[in-house]
């Protein structure tokens, strides 16, 4: 039984294309912070953070705004399988991002973060929660 060349080649090339469509649309392909939230990223008119203790203080000046977008922008996000996480704090810092429709979620931890009910695992560093504290006190002196 002789397989024609020519099939052979077309189903060659048609498993190379589906593994290479899988990597970049699949769920744990690496992402950046623009591709995690459901905000509009430019759009955003109020960041409310909370301290280790719940308590919230609302963000609404573009300048930080930007900032606090830059932060969480100079890092990649892969979404774990299942979601599972193998460490979630029983106190961490909260952050809710708002545009003008919708309203999204973030809860940092470290090399991990929940964004929207979602588990992402953070690359090319650590989320630092003393730099978050800091927003959080930079609210407060803003009052």
């Amino acid at each position: 039984m002789r397989i024609n060349i020519n099939v052979l080649v077309i189903i060659i090339i048609s498993i190379v294309q589906l593994g290479i469509y899988g990597h970049l649309h699949g769920e744990q392909r690496l992402r950046d912070f623009s591709e995690t939230i459901t905000v509009k990223k430019d759009a955003i008119t109020e960041i409310k953070v909370s301290n280790l203790s719940g308590e919230y203080r609302s963000l609404t000046d573009e300048e930080q705004i930007d900032s606090v977008i830059v932060y969480f922008n100079q890092f990649n996000y892969k979404r774990l399988v299942n979601d599972q996480t193998s460490y979630m704090p029983t106190r961490t810092i909260m952050i809710y991002l708002r545009d003008d429709n919708n309203e999204n979620f973030i809860i940092p931890y470290g090399k991990e973060v929940m964004i929207n009910h979602k588990v992402y695992q953070v690359k090319g560093g650590e989320l630092d929660e003393q730099f978050l504290l800091m927003i959080y006190e930079l609210i407060d002196s803003n009052d």
